[in-house]
């Protein structure tokens, strides 16, 4: 009797403490409560400033003070904003089933309203989830064993997404990051070859089986994503008809990755053949799957239709600095647009080609600097038109004088206004600079409003000239 009446009081001691367990705690509930008054998710910078709003910190402070215990069980709430915080929360302190919270949002299929950075959507919280997790280096300073943490979390995410979702945007990055997953391989498999999922496709050549070959050709045009990844010599015979009647994107880059003479010679003869508006796929392959081969394919597509990215002026530049340099000489001084494109969304990074390629013009063609100079100033506008002012202003180049005064004259927008004169009075020439002055008394109403009149007013007081 005795042992029974003690089995039964720590029975009840036990099931207590399970209990108590699973409460939240009241300090935590408040945290909640202000979340879900609030009720949009927040990320951590917000509006044009990038501001961290009062939501954010209330999901700081939830992440610091509540138990994983806690978070779990806020994941059984209904409100989606405090569910979405609790899972970031056990995201970033590397709870180790983040693929029971991924499938439960799956078969949910919640979403929340979210804001981040001046973009405001809805979307599910599945996906958010997920770009924690894929982002996570963004949000915490990681470790090396951190890294390798998410890394094996992020496999099992993809697994759960290839094989649980049917569509959208979350089964298309799962897809890509896929990295010849064997446990996804029947379904990657199914999607490709009944679905036609283009992902699919690629993720399935990545395999490189031998088996799938003649299934892959089955799939006829929209088997190139696959080749691409899987460029076996089978495939040549297969691809070398479609030359000249296909020219997007996944095709150049199913012949771009054989990465052999026959394909350089058929890339030769596609260059020259290419619709101009297809010009730039064949560059974003080439670049992007570069070979040794492909150097003068690279040129001459700079060369005839002045398209390059960033990485594409640093390959010449590596290849052969002398030969880049007279190649950039030839394409800056002509008057046709040039298209500095940036590849693979490296935003921003069309600003660091100029630079390249005029430090290579002055090791290896610096007479002819100011002849570029000229000339760009002439044909450019906005932007571009400024990059080669500073450079005149930098270098001193006042035998630009001239360019620059006849563009002043013609100007149109308050920003060409500034630069130009800004350029022409550091040259310290009074009579160029008076020229200036009156042309821009006479166009006042064109740059005179706005921030522009401050920045005009304080340009005059640094070169001392009397305005009004």
């Amino acid at each position: 009797m005795k042992s029974n009446k003690l089995l039964v009081i720590l029975f009840v001691f036990c099931y207590s403490l399970i209990v108590f367990g699973q409460e939240i705690r009241p300090e935590v509930q408040k945290i909640i409560n202000n979340i879900e008054v609030e009720n949009t998710l927040d990320y951590e910078a917000v509006g044009i400033a990038g501001e961290k709003t009062k939501q954010y910190e209330n999901f700081e402070s939830l992440k610091k003070f509540a138990t994983t215990e806690e978070l779990l069980l806020i994941l059984k709430r209904k409100n989606n904003t405090s569910k979405g915080y609790a899972s970031w929360a056990l995201v970033d302190t590397k709870y180790p089933y983040l693929k029971k919270i991924l499938s439960q949002f799956i078969v949910d299929k919640d979403s929340v309203e979210n804001q981040n950075g001046c973009i405001s959507s809805i979307d599910d919280l599945a996906t958010i989830f997920y770009f924690r997790v894929f982002n996570q280096k963004y949000y915490n300073e990681l470790s090396e064993n951190d890294n390798i943490f998410f890394l094996s979390q992020l496999d099992e995410l993809n697994e759960i997404v290839i094989n649980k979702v049917q569509s959208g945007y979350l089964l298309e990055k799962a897809l890509t990051c896929n990295h010849k997953n064997p446990k996804t391989y029947l379904k990657i498999k199914n999607l490709a070859l009944k679905y036609k999922n283009r992902s699919a496709i690629e993720a399935l050549g990545e395999y490189q089986k031998n088996e799938d070959i003649e299934t892959i050709k089955n799939l006829k045009e929209d088997a190139f994503p696959a080749i691409a990844k899987f460029p076996d010599s089978s495939f040549w015979s297969f691809l070398t008809p479609y030359s000249g009647k296909i020219s997007s994107e996944d095709y150049m880059d199913a012949v771009v990755s054989f990465k052999n003479k026959e394909a350089e010679e058929l890339l030769k003869n596609i260059v020259n053949t290419i619709p101009k508006d297809s010009i730039r796929n064949l560059s974003k392959a080439v670049i992007d799957n570069y070979d040794p081969l492909y150097e003068n394919i690279v040129m001459s597509i700079w060369e005839n239709h002045h398209i390059i990215d960033h990485n594409g002026t640093k390959i010449l530049i590596n290849s052969n600095p002398e030969k880049a340099a007279a190649s950039f000489v030839k394409v800056l001084l002509n008057s046709d647009k040039i298209y500095l494109s940036e590849f693979n969304n490296d935003y921003g990074s069309s600003e660091k080609i100029f630079p390249l390629m005029l430090d290579v013009i002055k090791k290896h063609e610096s007479d002819k600097m100011l002849k570029i100079c000229k000339h760009q100033i002439v044909v450019n506008d906005f932007t571009r038109l400024s990059f080669f002012l500073n450079i005149a202003k930098e270098n001193q180049l006042t035998n630009t004088s001239e360019e620059i005064f006849s563009k002043l004259e013609k100007a149109n927008s308050a920003y060409d206004y500034f630069h130009l004169a800004e350029t022409l009075f550091s040259f310290k020439n009074i009579d160029k600079t008076n020229k200036a002055v009156l042309v821009l008394k006479k166009n006042k109403e064109k740059w005179d409003w706005g921030n522009w009149s401050d920045a005009f007013r304080e340009l005059f007081t640094q070169n001392n000239i009397l305005w009004e």
